[in-house]
């Protein structure tokens, strides 16, 4: 298995075969290939291959660390050396883009990688009636060719935990923000820490607001936009922009200009004539925008990113030089609904998802083939949570229903049964997700189970089903 960090590539394969011959991580390391995970049908290692979130990456590959137990594709090679998972880093909505087209290289937007499948997207955004995705989601939907059906479902949930770096935010929750000045901050309306309601609780000072600059998107982005699309106003708001839904951050801008599709210029806020938006910094994944906010020498700054990249994680994420944000705490956010602040923690996030109006744990659409097969139905949207932490989505999966290799197959289930069953648990609460809540026994756990592994529903949509596959080539 390999996991592509920045420019550094690790055959996690290698490391995890290490393991259990007792060989240390580092030495299996320093002598793997570049491209660890064999492709070949005869080989000994039955590769599987995909990407996506960065934010979610530290529990899919996360390499083992004092009190982390290791990525959740990591335990399930540890465990089953047969088994290899690449997992390239990359915005989410670039990993969709990787899948459709099965093309390795647009994962990052460099023409270098080819020679595979790609066999999986992980993305905390989803594949809506908007994405470039819909016309192959779903029952009768294929992709020619390819392979059949793409299968969308939610793994874990997750937040967007909003890190500050101010010489008075010493702790989690030290300062409350609302949403007004989320809209406020992350609009260019509010520029200054004075012109909050947290006033009293900020040192004043020019706010540097850190945003994801991903030429072809990012999910996390996705996951606050939404959040902010349902509850800014234009009072709240500055003038010029609205807030939407979407993985493009400076998109939402004024005098934005879309970049070269190659991926080879970032997206850009351009700054305005009276000086707005001359505050914003853009930067590349969640760790760019954890880096800069931490590292920010104004002492004045904010930004956005899944809660493993802050201190709110049991084991936060660590950069490429191995420092941990141990000191990078969050803000505390106002739920509107019920006038309560909250911090991202596992406890608040599934607060959030449990009591949500539309919470996913009480009503799957697993009750018909009619819902089933209807992929935008299984990673519902919790926009304004009736209690808990307020900016909540899900972390999905998006494969092919059918595979070329029945081994590739087997793999992928095995991986997802342990998911379900609750083997990663520590590991997905660790960094601050989580889990569906029953496993496979309720809720969406069974759901998942029954309908796109085991089949026991017979609605024939689970992974390489033989009547679905016939005549597919597979992916």
């Amino acid at each position: 298995m390999l996991t592509t960090v920045g420019s550094t590539a690790v055959a996690v394969a290698a490391i995890s075969a290490a393991l259990l011959s007792g060989t240390s991580p580092a030495a299996a390391a320093a002598t793997a290939p570049d491209w660890g995970c064999p492709k070949s049908a005869s080989a000994s290692v039955t590769c599987i291959n995909g990407g996506g979130s960065t934010s979610s990456a530290n529990a899919y590959v996360g390499q083992p660390s004092t009190g982390f137990l290791g990525g959740e594709l990591y335990q399930y090679a540890a465990a089953n050396p047969g088994f290899g998972f690449s997992y390239e880093k990359a915005p989410g909505s670039a990993a969709q883009t990787a899948l459709k087209d099965n093309l390795p290289s647009d994962f990052n937007g460099v023409l270098t990688e080819t020679g595979y499948a790609v066999h999986f997207a992980a993305s905390d955004s989803y594949v809506d009636s908007k994405s470039s995705l819909y016309p192959y989601v779903g029952a009768n939907h294929p992709l020619p060719g390819s392979g059949g059906q793409f299968i969308q479902m939610p793994l874990f949930a997750t937040a967007s935990a909003i890190p500050i770096n101010n010489a008075k935010n010493t702790a989690n929750g030290k300062i409350v923000l609302t949403d007004s000045d989320l809209c406020g901050i992350f609009s260019g309306l509010l520029t200054n820490w004075n012109q909050t309601s947290a006033s009293s609780k900020a040192t004043a000072g020019t706010i540097k607001v850190y945003w994801r600059n991903d030429n072809a998107g990012a999910s996390a982005t996705f996951l606050l936009t939404q959040h902010l699309g349902a509850v800014c106003t234009t009072s709240n708001t500055k003038s010029g922009v609205t807030f939407k839904t979407t993985t493009k951050f400076a998109s939402l801008f004024p005098g934005v200009v879309t970049p070269p599709s190659d991926g080879t210029t970032a997206w850009t806020i351009p700054v305005g004539g009276d000086g707005s938006f001359s505050n914003f910094v853009g930067a590349k994944g969640s760790s760019g925008v954890a880096d800069g906010v931490n590292n920010d020498a104004t002492n004045s700054a904010i930004g956005y990113v899944s809660p493993d990249y802050t201190a709110i994680a049991a084991v936060p994420a660590t950069t490429t030089s191995a420092k941990k944000y141990t000191s990078l705490f969050v803000a505390s956010i106002t739920n509107k609904n019920n006038s309560t602040s909250y911090t991202p923690t596992v406890t608040n996030i599934t607060h959030a998802i449990s009591n949500a109006a539309s919470s996913p744990f009480s009503s799957p659409p697993s009750g018909s083939l009619a819902l089933a097969q209807v992929q935008t139905n299984w990673v519902p949207q919790i926009t304004t949570p009736d209690s808990g932490y307020p900016i909540v989505a899900f972390s999905s999966w998006l494969l092919p229903q059918c595979f070329a290799s029945a081994s590739v197959a087997a793999g992928i289930k095995g991986f997802l049964t342990n998911h379900l069953n609750g083997v990663y648990t520590t590991t997905l609460q660790n960094s601050g997700f989580v889990p569906l809540v029953g496993g496979v026994a309720s809720g969406y756990g069974a759901a998942i189970n029954q309908i796109f592994l085991t089949n026991s529903k017979k609605y024939n949509l689970d992974i390489n089903n033989t009547t679905a596959c016939k005549g597919v080539t597979g992916r």
